[in-house]
């Protein structure tokens, strides 16, 4: 699939490698869909979640373990939809 962006021109994604928001971003409710992408020609730890339906709209973004290993954050099921009724 062919990606028009403001930043990278156009691009060619797998559609398989779109990242679905059901409720957006904070800010963003109404941009859903995502592609997470890198420079494979540089080792960098930056890298831009692009909007799929919105051309100007990219985020950088980053691993924080790399910068910090050991990162660990505890995230309660009920805020990543994960219904806890039905996996018990």
């Amino acid at each position: 699939m062919q990606l028009n962006t403001k930043h990278f021109g156009t691009i060619e994604i797998d559609e398989k490698g779109i990242i679905n928001f059901p409720e957006g971003l904070h800010g963003f409710e109404d941009v859903r869909k995502y592609v997470l992408l890198s420079n494979q020609e540089e080792e960098t730890a930056f890298h831009w979640l692009q909007s799929v339906d919105e051309p100007e709209l990219d985020f950088v973004v980053i691993n924080p373990m790399t910068f910090k290993p050991d990162y660990d954050i505890d995230i309660p099921d009920e805020e990543v939809g994960i219904n806890t009724e039905n996996n018990k």
